[in-house]
């Protein structure tokens, strides 16, 4: 377990369970908005991907996915859902 501040929250962090639940076989989403996001996170900019793996999480399996359409210049947003391992120590659940 370690402790990590991530924005307002104070968590203590179960990196080894957190990274052992990625490492399963999950079914993953073949729709066009999954793999294009899928896609776009190896072009991560290298602190989310830094944070991503601090937390032991694999950020191109998010449980729940959602895109919002084409923003401009072909961009797209996505909201992503990810299993974490930790508990809260301080901040407002």
């Amino acid at each position: 377990m370690q402790k990590l501040q991530l924005e307002k929250w104070l968590l203590e962090v179960d990196v080894g369970r957190t990274r052992e639940y990625y490492k399963q076989d999950q079914e993953l989403c073949n729709c066009l908005d999954c793999k294009n996001y899928r896609e776009a996170c190896t072009q991560m900019d290298p602190q989310i991907t830094q944070l991503f793996n601090e937390l032991g999480i694999d950020p191109t399996k998010p449980d729940l996915l959602s895109e919002f359409g084409e923003a401009e210049d072909r961009l797209h947003l996505y909201i992503g859902h990810y299993y974490l391992a930790a508990s809260l120590i301080e901040g407002k659940y």
